[in-house]
């Protein structure tokens, strides 16, 4: 069982359509990962696992069905500067915690359906780079965004 290789760095499975079920909550396990693919599958289930990966960096779940909530616990992770999530049918407002990944440089959301207000979160996270939140449920006005000096020096 993978959730028994601790010492894993990087897992990448991503683009294995016949790829199923849930992500079992043993990758909370997998302490000393820093990458996790796991695109391009048909994994279904919530993400809560992902809290315990302390080291994580990149993390790519785009392009299956999964579902839910981000997990508040997610703005622990401090070393996290990829975050993808694009085209599943997470739903759901997103967690203020996010504030604290300031690190993350790329946050792919589009094609969910993450609803309410944009929170002031998105507007602060600022060294992002790469940011896509379309085709969901958000209402109300625009955030201001901090990170966006890096479109002003372009």
């Amino acid at each position: 069982e993978l959730g028994c290789l601790t010492s894993l760095t990087q897992l990448h499975l991503w683009g294995n359509k016949g790829l199923h079920g849930t992500i079992p909550d043993t990758f909370g396990r997998l302490v000393n990962l820093h990458t996790l693919y796991l695109d391009k599958n048909n994994l279904e289930g919530g993400i809560g696992f992902v809290v315990s990966l302390k080291k994580l960096k990149h993390l790519d779940l785009s392009e299956n069905k999964l579902r839910g909530q981000i997990p508040h616990g997610l703005g622990g992770i401090s070393t996290l500067y990829d975050l993808r999530l694009s085209q599943n049918h997470f739903s759901g407002a997103l967690p203020f915690s996010m504030i604290q990944l300031t690190s993350l440089q790329t946050l792919l959301l589009d094609n969910n359906a993450f609803g309410g207000s944009l929170p002031s979160v998105v507007g602060g996270l600022k060294n992002i780079v790469s940011l896509r939140l379309h085709e969901n449920d958000f209402i109300g006005t625009l955030p201001s965004f901090a990170g966006a000096q890096f479109l002003m020096e372009a």
